[in-house]
């Protein structure tokens, strides 16, 4: 009896046992896990160039895995700036993409169809200063007429304003702007002052770009009023699907004299970290979905054989690859084509020169945030060697360019520089640079000219760069230089000048010309129409560099001390 009690016991344990087991089993077994991922659209439109933003939705199980975007087709639709749950896509060309989110070990996948149609006419509103001018006034409709774009560009702009200026003249709607706009090939500046309120509302414009005063780009505590500026800009555009640009701006040549360049230190690398931090911190801020990488442009092409050249008087651009440097940059990081492609090239820009500026361009859209060196354009494939006589016109005064074979300088400051060819038309990779600023520009010289063995036309006889040691307006200029670089540091090479203004009294020009040797020669210009001084046989440096100092000479009887260039003969030595 007490052993059937025992067994019963045992029965009873082992069928509860059983029990609980089956019911723990059941409880933890796994269970098949739902991943649910959906795009907020399922097909979208948009137009070549315009970005939009896709949004996907996880439920818990979905939002813990990893995933990968695509697209179909990349020719038509580029996809940017990615995260888990939502990514920038952008149109390139008209056609269809799928758009799709996978996760990386395949479990579930979303796609959303995206049809990209044509752009039709594209109208950008640059709101700024010289910056501004700097980087859209020229080129930047050549690029995109070059491409099939049919562009539209406002600039309105007030030399050295900041964003507290822009406030305050937005606030009192105040007309103080100067309006540059461009339709088709017609180049209208309003005459009279312009307001950023009749601007805004003059166009539907798809693109609406800002920037801060150079010197303050860098300093994030300068851009407490752009917060008011974006709304009035939101509030008062009338295109609802606008899209806005902050123009990072470019740090200074390191030998820049600026007045603002001591709040980095006079330090380039500095001033370029600063923008970049800044710009990239007040865009997100400011919801502000562009950043035109300018800065960051010009200095990767610093990196390149060009050097630290890429501003004409240390902070404002060169006017030929400095431009167009950082109109390639707006260029393709607007519209998303690579400006490597872009036929378009400015007159008289090399295409040497052209490929440093587009390459620039193109890796600062890439990388907007760092700079990339340029490893394949560190040697200069232009210089050729120079055989044959280089003639060289100063001056603009209104009147036509001199014609080939002479090669124009018109601008007189500091960083100005013009490429030279030959007699014959041939490019020689060698260029002038001005290296210290003339105090001006005059139309006074002879239109006889009688030079013996120095054939010129008036255009180059007439007009000069002149400097003043003492004052005249206001301004002194005692001194002024330029360099020849790209010359063969074992030849050695013949200078001829030539100096003329109506006057009367002794305008004694002193030109020192300095390589491995160095020589000094004289010309009065008052009047002069016969005469023209020459040195031979200096050598190039070994940076293949020759320069030209100029200022009044010993017997100069002029009040202002007046010194003039008006034309000058590079060739080789005899």
């Amino acid at each position: 009896m007490k052993m059937k009690k025992i067994l019963r016991y045992w029965i009873y344990i082992l069928v509860l046992a059983s029990v609980s087991f089956a019911c723990s089993s059941k409880d933890s077994l796994p269970q098949p896990k739902e991943f649910l991922v959906d795009f907020d659209q399922k097909e979208i439109s948009l137009k070549e160039g315009k970005r939009e933003t896709l949004t996907v939705k996880f439920n818990e199980e979905a939002s813990k895995l990893d995933y990968d975007w695509s697209s179909s087709n990349l020719d038509v639709l580029s996809i940017e700036n990615t995260d888990k749950n939502q990514a920038v896509i952008r149109g390139l060309s008209i056609g269809s993409a799928i758009v799709k989110l996978e996760s990386t070990n395949k479990e579930v996948a979303a796609q959303c169809e995206v049809v990209v149609t044509e752009r039709g006419v594209i109208k950008i509103l640059a709101i700024g200063n010289s910056f501004t001018q700097d980087a859209v006034e020229t080129n930047l409709y050549e690029l995109a007429k070059a491409a099939g774009i049919d562009l539209t560009i406002g600039s309105i702009t007030k030399g050295g304003s900041a964003l507290a200026t822009h406030w305050q003249n937005i606030s009192q709607d105040k007309a103080d702007y100067s309006y540059l706009k461009i339709v088709g090939e017609t180049r209208t500046r309003n005459p009279e002052p312009q307001r950023i309120s009749s601007v805004l509302q003059e166009e539907d414009w798809d693109y609406i770009s800002i920037q801060q005063v150079s010197d303050n780009s860098g300093l994030y505590d300068t851009y407490s009023n752009l917060p008011d500026i974006m709304q009035y800009l939101r509030e008062n555009a009338t295109n609802p699907d606008v899209e806005f640009i902050l123009h990072q701006t470019w740090a200074y040549q390191a030998n820049s004299t600026h007045a603002g360049f001591p709040k980095y230190d006079k330090d380039q690398l500095k001033m370029y970290n600063a923008i970049v931090e800044t710009t990239k911190r007040v865009a997100t801020e400011q919801n502000i979905g562009i950043i035109v990488p300018s800065g960051t442009a010009i200095q990767n092409g610093r990196t390149s054989y060009l050097g630290d050249n890429f501003t004409r008087d240390g902070y404002h651009l060169d006017l030929s690859y400095g431009r167009y440097t950082a109109a390639c940059a707006w260029f393709e990081k607007l519209f998303g084509l690579d400006v490597r492609n872009n036929s378009y090239t400015p007159n008289g820009l090399s295409e040497s020169r052209s490929n440093v500026a587009r390459a620039a361009a193109h890796l600062a859209v890439q990388k907007p945030y760092e700079i990339t060196e340029l490893v394949e354009f560190k040697d200069n494939p232009d210089i050729k060697e120079l055989t044959k006589a280089v003639y060289i016109d100063f001056g603009n005064t209104g009147e036509a360019a001199s014609p080939a074979p002479w090669n124009n300088i018109t601008s007189r400051t500091v960083n100005s520089s013009v490429e030279l060819q030959d007699e014959d038309g041939t490019a020689l990779g060698i260029e002038l640079t001005i290296k210290q600023g003339f105090g001006g520009i005059n139309g006074n010289g002879t239109t006889d000219p009688q030079v013996p063995g120095f054939d010129m036309p008036v255009s180059a006889s007439r007009d000069s760069f002149f400097g003043n040691g003492n004052p005249f307006s206001g301004q002194t200029s005692p001194l002024a230089e330029i360099e020849i670089n790209g010359l063969n540091p074992d030849k050695q090479y013949d200078f001829l000048f030539f100096g003329s203004r109506d006057a009367s009294d002794n305008r004694e020009t002193a030109y020192t010309v300095t390589g491995v040797n160095e020589e000094t020669v004289y010309l009065n210009a008052s009047s002069n129409k016969t005469i023209a001084v020459g040195v031979e046989n200096i050598k190039a440096l070994a940076d293949g560099t020759i320069r030209i100092k100029m200022t009044y000479g010993p017997n100069n009887t002029s009040a202002s001390k007046f010194y003039y260039i008006n034309a000058m003969k590079l060739s080789p030595a005899k």
